[in-house]
């Protein structure tokens, strides 16, 4: 009997994200014992694609990423650094672009989310050997979120590169049509 998409899907992931250990991992489900290789015979991982000298996953990663000093306007000034004054936003989703793992790509982006209550959450961009299922920056910041209420993010700031080979723009636009305004 195969495994539920989700539990697949969550097994890659972990598999594909840079987990050099992952593969030896044991799904425990009482009560026989199946290794997850099993599920993907095929496998690959990061150890066949990147140097040793990469940081993985769960390892501290510095993209060196930095604001430009003159942000580009585009026509409806939606997600222009120009006109946003919370630095704090700015800088958190500069952080959360730097700690972004983009290792097969070298697109790291990052996001922040502010809710009305002047929480911020971040999320970084998560990179997987297969691209799926690869994690954005929105998603990682929702999961930030956790059991926050959604219709409260009133503002969200983007950070990447500006020739990144994945762009996040037009995700983060699809999930900002509708913001709140603040109360």
């Amino acid at each position: 009997m195969a495994e539920p998409k989700p539990i697949r899907r969550w097994w890659q992931f972990c598999n594909f994200s840079n987990l050099y250990c992952f593969s030896s991992t044991i799904n425990r489900c009482p009560p026989q014992f199946t290794p997850l290789s099993h599920f993907l015979p095929h496998q690959f991982g990061p150890h066949d694609l990147l140097s040793s000298s990469t940081p993985l996953l769960l390892e501290t990663h510095d993209n060196a990423l930095t604001l430009l000093p003159n942000h580009i306007v585009d026509d409806d000034d939606a997600l222009c650094n120009d006109h946003l004054h919370n630095h704090k936003l700015k800088n958190a989703a500069l952080e959360a672009a730097n700690k972004s793992l983009a290792p097969y790509t070298a697109s790291p982006s990052g996001v922040a989310l502010l809710d009305r209550h002047d929480n911020i959450y971040k999320g970084s961009y998560l990179e997987s050997a297969a691209f799926n299922p690869s994690l954005g920056p929105v998603q990682t910041a929702l999961v930030a979120v956790g059991s926050g209420d959604y219709h409260d993010i009133v503002d969200a700031v983007l950070v990447e590169k500006e020739d990144a080979a994945v762009k996040q723009e037009q995700t983060v636009r699809f999930g900002s049509v509708k913001m709140n305004s603040r109360q």
